[in-house]
């Protein structure tokens, strides 16, 4: 042992002469009778970053114990902590719990590695009496290493395979919170560990952290929280003012294969504390403040958790809004909110850089009940059957069919078929899939019309399609001719007519839609001049009014004035982008009260499709989400329509179980 540990381990042990004089032994036994629950999230198995994960105590510097449950002790664990490096456990072969008697304290000139590794049997136990973990780079009593302690990069602390319970940090005035650990500075990572029954300041609007509180990591390096459990069941929960769980200033956190349930949180009137209460009550699970930061939440549960304020698993706020929160592969569910939540993301307060967070692939609920309902099937012909099943439960007199490898011709399709009373439904060039025959063999109808020419559709499949009905095509030499043909053949007059470029799918999907719920065509234009053929239609239908979807990027000025030119009223309904585009059409077309909207993604044809024609049967409009994340346009007109109804169309694999979760806060 070097000089400078003995010199460590002589102060440490003036400081716990009192805990050794109060000893009164240590507990063989696990903290409680139950089994308490294992440490992460059993079906986590994302990758973890190499700075991530569990360290080499294979060579440990310091060994508390020596073989037997006596070794372990109080002093014994605020020694080694105070000398650093690598530190294991010998206390014989049965699980143990050690009942603390001091906080034990990094200094901030040892390390730079310090490893506190509890081989997976050991219990610190806090006696609801104080902190058991502490580390602070800018306290003067534990060392001052540099001139900028708050961003210094050691020491590295790492706490592994480890349990702490029953810690108390109440008693503490100038480091507040961080019932079982508070670190400032220097790098901090947790693996394999688990947090129960550990407590901080009841109340206060800043104060938090039940298990853990973070300040001022080097170079803004995230936080790791590798496969640990916080709470985990009922009675087990840790508890703060603010951040059940886990609470940082500035401070980025990564949270991988973890579990964090049954946190809850004692303050109310929020931060800044409202007029008459002491403030605090937010972020049952976790309480996140700061300017540029990143939470990344990945393959983790965090559920049953509580807030009296607001964010009932998360409270993540970036004052400037450039901080950016991530939720991957997760399971959020059942975190209540007494006071306030982010609409759309039930359990959580948000201010981040894009005003939601990413979600990939996660649940995010009121409950694990599916929140909404969805028309999907197994590929995109299987989706159209469920669309056009849920539009026609009585079958349908006329059916439409276009192509499911491209969408020029199937995008004037829905607002027809509408028209004249049927569903679009999808087929391959050359074969009619199994889902399309059986969804045409219950409609029986006893016409069938087929959008494009035999390069879309072939004459083998059409001539298949007889047996279902009398088959009729139409169609054009360009896309856009063909939807000039499907106007004329469902619409002999109308007053108004949608117009979208038929150059790319985004605006016409969901100006279908529409089409469909005022009875009127839709057709289809280049971006820079309208043909003649679709100037003539307009005047065959008697059109007056022209609702142009998109941008001049997707209609142009010259073409806009094109339409102007016969006299006739023309609007142009767009927005930014495709979700704001679609938002402003329906904000347009639809009053608040809608029955039902149809969400689908924004990035691929064929759901959004085959749902502009039962926007017809529904009179609802088609929004637009991502896979994982619903765009702050569609929020905001989800949240005016107020809706009783959303659907999803299409799987999960275009629109994610998380975003079809959030948009159950949506529905009326």
């Amino acid at each position: 042992m070097t000089t400078l540990r003995s010199r460590r381990w002589k102060a440490s042990f003036f400081t716990s002469i009192l805990a050794m004089a109060l000893f009164v032994g240590v507990q063989p036994d696990p903290v409680h009778a139950a089994p308490l629950p294992e440490a992460g999230n059993p079906d986590g198995h994302a990758y973890v970053p190499a700075g991530g994960r569990a360290e080499d105590t294979s060579n440990p510097d310091i060994v508390i114990g020596d073989g037997t449950p006596a070794g372990c002790t109080s002093a014994a664990v605020v020694s080694a902590v105070a000398q650093g490096g690598v530190i294991t456990f010998d206390c014989g072969p049965d699980p143990i719990t050690i009942d603390m008697y001091a906080t034990a304290k990094v200094f901030n000139d040892t390390g730079p590695k310090i490893v506190l590794d509890g081989g997976g049997k050991v219990t610190l136990d806090g006696r609801n009496a104080h902190r058991i973990l502490y580390m602070n780079t800018c306290d003067p009593a534990q060392v001052w290493t540099t001139p900028h302690c708050q961003n210094q990069d050691h020491p590295q602390l790492t706490v592994q395979n480890l349990t702490f319970v029953n810690a108390n940090s109440k008693s503490e005035t100038t480091y507040d919170g961080g019932g079982a650990i508070w670190v400032r500075g220097g790098r901090f990572k947790v693996v394999n560990s688990r947090f129960f029954n550990n407590v901080c300041a009841d109340t206060g609007p800043d104060v938090g952290g039940g298990a853990i509180r973070v300040f001022s990591q080097y170079n803004t390096l995230p936080v790791y929280i590798v496969n640990s459990t916080f709470g985990g069941a009922s009675g087990l929960g840790n508890v703060c003012s603010n951040g059940g769980a886990l609470s940082s200033i500035g401070v980025s956190w990564t949270i991988i294969n973890s579990v964090l349930s049954h946190n809850d949180t004692t303050g109310w009137g929020a931060n800044p504390a409202k007029p008459g209460t002491p403030g605090g009550g937010n972020g049952g699970a976790i309480a996140l403040d700061g300017n540029t930061y990143t939470l990344d939440v990945i393959d983790s549960i965090i559920e049953h958790n509580h807030a009296r304020a607001g964010g009932g698993g998360i409270f993540y706020v970036s004052n400037n809004r450039t901080g950016e929160l991530y939720i991957r592969n997760s399971f959020i569910v059942s975190n209540p909110s007494d006071d306030f939540e982010t609409r759309g993301y039930p359990g959580f307060f948000i201010i981040a850089k894009q005003g939601f967070p990413v979600v990939e692939n996660s649940l995010i609920a009121v409950s694990a009940d599916p929140p909404v309902a969805r028309l999907a099937g197994a590929n995109r012909y299987a989706t159209a059957a469920a669309i056009s099943t849920w539009a026609y439960p009585f079958g349908a007199d006329v059916v439409y069919v276009a192509t499911g490898r491209n969408f020029p011709d199937a995008l004037g399709g829905g607002a027809a078929a509408a028209a004249e009373g049927g569903p679009l439904l999808l087929v391959d060039r050359d074969f009619v899939p199994p889902e399309t025959a059986a969804e045409l063999n219950r409609l029986a109808p006893s016409r069938i019309v087929v959008l494009g020419g035999t390069g879309a559709v072939s004459p083998g499949v059409a001539s298949g399609l007889s047996v279902f009905g009398t088959v009729e095509r139409r169609a054009g030499p360009d896309r856009y001719s063909t939807a000039i043909e499907v106007s004329k053949g469902a619409f002999t007059s109308s007053s108004i007519a949608y117009v979208s470029t038929g150059a790319s799918f985004p605006d016409a999907m969901v100006a279908g839609a529409a089409a469909a719920s005022a009875g009127a065509p839709l057709l289809l234009v280049p971006p820079d001049a309208i043909p003649g053929g679709v100037l003539s239609e307009l005047t065959r239908l008697g059109v007056d009014n022209v609702l142009v979807v998109g941008g001049p990027a997707a209609v142009s000025g010259a073409a806009f004035a094109q339409l102007e030119a016969g006299g006739r009223t023309v609007t142009r309904l767009a927005g930014p982008d495709r979700y704001s585009s679609a938002a402003a059409l329906s904000g347009h077309t639809f009053s608040p009260g809608v029955d039902t909207v149809f969400v689908a993604v924004g990035t691929n044809y064929p759901d959004a499709l085959a749902g502009a024609a039962a926007g017809g049967v529904a009179a609802g409009p088609v929004l637009l989400v991502r896979t994982s994340a619903i765009p702050s346009s569609t929020a905001a007109e989800l949240t005016r329509l107020n809706s009783s109804q959303i659907l999803v169309l299409g799987g999960s694999g275009v629109v994610s179980v998380g975003v079809a979760s959030q948009l159950a806060a949506y529905e009326a």
